[in-house]
């Protein structure tokens, strides 16, 4: 019996020496990988001091311009990485919005000041006129853009583009989200150990992923690796939540610009519906609905470029 104790308690203790090992490793790994992302994101980006404070964004690429517009938990670097769907036929001008990496959140920061932050940053750039993508979060700065700003937007792409109204998804409320982005190490390990769960949520479950060519996985996984780090992005992930929550009904109908809307069908943070309604109510829009794909429209990124590209040379011919 005393023996049997006695490997009981080595055993236990062993278990209890790995996991500390383990543990050590992991808090090593996130602290690595939250330095670098950090380090990522300081070094890609230049601030400009325009008419409506310090817009931060990059650019990339050379021809026509097109102003690419991150969504939620997103900056200058979630846009660069969605503009691989434009090609390379093309200048992304990639802006980080309000409250996101080094551009600050203002007292005023409705949809239409940074509708205008995005043309007060054209203006610094002297950029007369471009085309604009809205990406998820994205969309509705870049409707007021071609809202209040129409003669210097000549397109319009939204990409699974919030246009209205509507509640967070899987039950959140500003409480949860407030508490659960607070805790750094927790969006580490939902962006990397945990990533399928991430995923999942976003309507790209494993058997999805598994099944994408090596350059739609990389560029998931940049997407993905692109959240961190959560806390220069706080500010404003909590502004997009409070301006989604409560937006107004955009008078979409006076809108003109052209536009080309592309959604999929199983979207399980912004619904499909939403770009069906706005695709109704645009005066000049088509809308292309994907019956897969999920919010990061995986699967598609192949058959979506040279339909992007061909609309983008169509209006900026």
């Amino acid at each position: 019996m005393k023996n049997q104790k006695m490997i009981a308690a080595g055993i236990a203790g062993a278990l209890g020496a790995a996991a500390g090992v383990l543990a050590v490793r992991t808090y090593q790994r996130y602290r690595r990988d939250t330095s670098a992302a950090t380090q990522r994101l300081l070094s890609g980006s230049t601030v400009a001091k325009t008419g409506m404070g310090p817009v931060e964004y990059a650019v990339e690429g050379s021809g026509s311009p097109v102003l690419v517009i991150h969504g939620a938990g997103g900056g200058y670097d979630q846009g660069l990485l969605m503009a691989r769907l434009i090609n390379n036929q093309f200048q992304a001008i990639s802006v980080s919005r309000f409250g996101y990496l080094q551009t600050p959140l203002p007292e005023q920061a409705g949809l239409d000041s940074q509708a205008d932050a995005h043309a007060a940053l054209l203006d610094k750039l002297g950029v007369e006129k471009c085309a604009a993508v809205g990406i998820s979060a994205g969309g509705p700065s870049a409707l007021y853009f071609a809202l209040r700003h129409p003669e210097r937007c000549s397109a319009l792409i939204l990409l699974c583009a919030v246009s209205q109204a509507m509640p967070l998804p899987y039950d959140l409320n500003m409480d949860k989200l407030k508490f659960l982005l607070h805790f750094e190490f927790a969006g580490w390990l939902l962006t990397h150990p945990l990533r399928p769960v991430l995923l999942s949520m976003a309507g790209v479950p494993p058997e999805v992923y598994k099944n994408l060519t090596q350059e739609e996985r990389q560029t998931v996984d940049e997407l993905v690796r692109s959240i961190l780090p959560i806390t220069p992005k706080l500010d404003g992930i909590l502004n997009d939540c409070r301006q989604i929550l409560g937006m107004e009904d955009i008078p979409l109908e006076e809108i003109q610009t052209p536009t080309l809307l592309i959604h999929a069908a199983n979207d399980p943070l912004v619904p499909v519906t939403g770009a069906q309604q706005t695709a109704q109510r645009l005066p000049n829009a088509r809308l292309v609905e994907l019956p897969l794909g999920g919010h990061l429209l995986v699967g598609n990124h192949r058959t979506m470029i040279p339909r992007v590209d061909a609309f983008l040379k169509d209006n900026l011919a």
